[in-house]
């Protein structure tokens, strides 16, 4: 065989020896960055697992929209309730403190809001009737122009309630119309996000701490902001666990903002007063921005008003409820017996997801009735065991979790590893063969 000899620093090495050699030394090399671009890998993952990375939100839609251009544009797609002491217990309806006929805006015929019907309670101590709280009109049988009206006078705690049936997950704007009408300064109107647990808490017919849970839909969603919760004071008998409730208050154009029990945003702007026309409905919208801000903008007379609240709406899946909260309207100087009534319409909500439930009709209460004095704690009122837990704390910030995306990209990690890892070892064969090829030389 024919040999040549190259220089090699002091000696000569024969060519072929040196191709050997060149073949065993070049698949160390690559096998030590193999080596190294595996470490690497495992390295990173090992960081992204121990870093909190915010999870990031799908893309929102509009997912729900009601312009009540008909009357079953609510009582079909609403569930809708009354919370709070039943008016029955006073003197059985004739007590000097009952509230049983009232005035609301509207007459029957739907003529304009200057016009007016009563509404009134029907049902007893032991079932109450609070169907005519809500009533729809379309002035002039135009349905552009329907649209839902809220009345209530008590003098108690008691929230008159609606609520879209869906579930909504990533929230990032709820909007309404609303009339800016001033009225009693006990009266007031909310928004809340309630998660899963707080939604299924209170079954129809099941005691609440002063009375009994009412809503069409199954379930009582009429709960109140931190400062109305108080077993022995004004509260709509209703009280959330967990801390995960998060809500809108508007008292007059001013907004205030709560979440996971305590408030965020109180009073962040002046109120609006003045305004006795009842016609005009302004448009509201409360929108997440980054950096832990909710935006609240408010179309007044005078134009548009932007605020920002501290706080987020929840990520995970949440009721939306609109609210006409009371606590005594006429104990203020400003109650006006003719001034009762909210007008809501065009209702808009975007999220990523809305999910339909089918309504649960609780069996009846064992208690006595409607008007129950024994006082429930919000453990005798709990979810039935087949309601699910919530699905997120509720915070709208970053939480620790595995996502479907997080599965799927450790499993490509894995793979790849796999595949690097054969690589080597088909390396090291090779290497191996070389050297006994070179040896036997």
């Amino acid at each position: 065989m024919l040999t040549v000899a190259v220089r090699a620093g002091r000696a000569t090495v024969p060519a072929t020896v040196r191709w050997r050699q060149r073949a065993v030394v070049e698949p160390e090399i690559k096998e030590t960055r193999l080596r190294r671009l595996v470490l690497g890998v495992v390295a990173v993952v090992a960081f992204a697992g121990v870093v909190d990375v915010p999870p990031s939100r799908a893309a929102s839609t509009l997912q729900f929209e009601a312009k009540f251009e008909t009357s079953g544009d609510f009582f079909d797609r609403f569930d809708f309730g009354y919370s709070g002491p039943n008016p029955w217990d006073w003197g059985n309806g004739t007590g000097a403190g009952q509230q049983m006929v009232f005035h609301g805006d509207h007459d029957m015929s739907c003529a304009g809001p200057t016009t007016s019907r009563d509404v009134t309670f029907g049902g007893d101590r032991q079932q109450l009737d609070f169907s005519q709280l809500f009533w729809y009109c379309a002035p002039g049988g135009d349905g552009t122009k329907g649209h839902v009206m809220t009345g209530v006078n008590t003098v108690s705690y008691n929230v008159a309630w609606f609520s879209p049936k869906p579930t909504f997950t990533n929230i990032t704007q709820v909007c309404w119309d609303i009339n800016e009408t001033e009225m009693s300064h006990r009266k007031w109107t909310q928004v809340l996000f309630v998660g899963d647990a707080d939604a299924h808490r209170y079954p129809v017919g099941s005691p609440t701490a002063i009375s009994m849970a009412r809503g069409t839909g199954g379930f009582d969603l009429g709960y109140t902001d931190p400062d109305n919760r108080d077993p022995n004071g004004p509260s709509s008998g209703l009280f959330p666990q967990g801390g995960t409730l998060a809500g809108f208050q508007d008292s007059f154009g001013s907004p205030s903002w709560f979440q996971n029990d305590a408030w965020s945003s109180r009073n962040a702007a002046g109120q609006i007063l003045g305004i006795t026309d009842k016609a005009a409905r302004y448009k509201h919208c409360l929108t997440n921005q980054p950096n832990n801000v909710l935006r609240f903008t408010q179309d007044t007379p005078n134009g548009t008003r932007t605020i920002d609240l501290a706080g987020q709406i929840p990520s995970d899946a949440r009721r939306v409820v609109f609210e006409d909260d009371n606590y005594n309207p006429p104990k203020d100087e400003r109650y006006d017996p003719n001034v009762l009534t909210w007008h809501w319409d065009n209702i808009q909500i975007e999220a990523s997801e809305a999910t339909v439930v089918e309504a649960v009709t609780a069996p009846k209460s064992a208690a006595a009735g409607d008007s129950t004095a024994q006082a429930a704690s919000p453990a005798q009122a709990a979810p039935p065991a087949a309601v699910a837990a919530p699905t997120g704390q509720g915070s709208g910030e970053s939480q620790r979790g595995v996502t479907t995306a997080g599965i799927q990209g450790l499993v490509a990690v894995v793979v790849v590893l796999l595949a690097l890892l054969g690589s080597a070892q088909v390396v090291a064969r090779t290497r191996k063969r070389l050297t006994r090829s070179s040896t036997s030389s």
